[in-house]
């Protein structure tokens, strides 16, 4: 699964380090530093979701109407919910 980070944390990250190095001339332990400390941020709560026209239960039946077969409630293909499945998988 892939890792996603908060963007604010990322362009933090570089400030801080130059802040706490102005007197660093060696741009390679400067972009080591930078790179380790993005590494060390923790990955952000997030999941992946899965949209309603990629979902296992949409029916698409009907051209202007599209419903989900486990709710029965009518949806648009770029709406998601928390029991959407993978049609491929």
């Amino acid at each position: 699964m892939d890792e996603y980070i908060d963007k604010q944390q990322l362009i933090s990250a570089p400030r801080e380090k130059a802040e706490q190095s102005k007197g660093m001339v060696d741009a390679r332990n400067a972009v080591l530093a930078i790179a380790n400390s993005i590494e060390a941020m923790p990955s952000a709560d997030v999941v992946e979701v899965v949209r309603c026209k990629d979902c296992r239960y949409f029916n698409k039946t009907f051209p202007l109407l599209h419903l989900c077969n486990l709710s029965c409630m009518k949806m648009e293909i770029d709406d998601y919910c928390s029991r959407g499945e993978r049609k491929d998988g």
